[in-house]
């Protein structure tokens, strides 16, 4: 997705009257706007309210969204011409905006005509190109996606023995003054070492399951004991699913705490007829078998 400004405009006049109603609803590169307004107070306040939906955007990592929505009334149409600002800054995939115009006469219409100009914002990728920033604690560059990341090749190696075989073994890879990293996007990768990172940017619900992948595959265990941590104490992921996790990535005290908590027959039940649990380890059958044999 590309991070444009994105901006819509109408430029046909909509009628604000006393009934509160949908006044128009734009729809523009992952944004949806419904506006809705009414001549309140004794016909002398327009009251309008801007509902934004980006949860599309949001999906693809956009972290916010600012700029500016403009109402103006025509000279030629208007009782009350004129230009009006709203400066925008939306955190929240679902966010109501409102606004209140005071009319300086009496008025049973007004006339107006809209529009934004949105700004997305990744924080994400700000971050990280601040933690892998050229440095002098840093002496190797890796390539994700196109893009660089500075790293120090010690601390990454003492963290990975995928890094220590890379930077220390000949590998054609290692030799390179700018070693390319495949199969994975930038983002997911930046967290992955995020993690680790003296700045560090810890897991939530969202990011465990891709962390425990890559930790895997780059063989990065203080990963997987710090998404372990979360899962442990913060988790809301259903128990099915983290008992899959724990079982699939050797996450021994999460499998413990989720066989415990299969405390009845109908949780027992409900595991079994779940889509993760005939992606159980035997040794994870087993233990649970154990457990049902206890309550029943």
């Amino acid at each position: 997705m590309s991070d444009d400004i994105i901006e819509y405009e109408c430029v046909d006049n909509k009628v604000v009257t006393g009934r509160n109603r949908i006044l128009d609803t734009a729809t523009t590169n992952g944004v949806k706007c419904v506006w809705t307004g009414a001549i309140t107070n004794n016909r002398t306040t327009v009251m309008m309210s801007f509902n934004f939906d980006w949860n599309e955007l949001k999906d693809q990592g956009v972290d916010t969204l600012e700029g500016r929505l403009s109402l103006q009334a025509l000279a030629e149409f208007d009782p009350i011409p004129g230009e009006f600002h709203i400066d925008l800054k939306l955190s929240d995939p679902n966010q109501l905006v409102e606004k209140k115009l005071e009319n300086e006469i009496w008025c049973e219409e007004r006339f107006l005509i809209w529009k934004f100009n949105l700004k997305p914002y990744r924080l994400w990728i700000e971050n990280f190109e601040r933690m892998f920033a050229p440095s002098d604690k840093n002496d190797g560059v890796l390539v994700v996606e196109g893009k660089k990341l500075n790293v120090n090749k010690a601390f990454l190696s003492y963290h990975s023995d995928f890094f220590q075989a890379l930077f220390t073994t000949g590998m054609i890879e290692g030799k390179l003054e700018e070693i390319p990293i495949k199969d994975v996007s930038y983002k997911d990768f930046g967290q992955l070492l995020s993690v680790i990172h003296p700045d560090t940017v810890f897991p939530d619900d969202k990011t465990s399951e891709k962390l425990l992948e890559l930790a895997d595959r780059f063989m990065v265990p203080a990963v997987i004991k710090i998404v372990e941590y979360h899962l442990l104490n913060n988790s809301k992921i259903e128990n099915e699913n983290l008992m899959w996790m724990a079982d699939r990535y050797g996450m021994e005290m999460l499998l413990e705490k989720m066989i415990r908590e299969l405390d009845t027959v109908v949780k027992a039940k409900m595991l079994k007829e779940s889509p993760r649990y005939m992606d159980l380890s035997d040794k994870a059958k087993g233990k649970i078998l154990d457990k049902i044999m206890m309550i029943i």
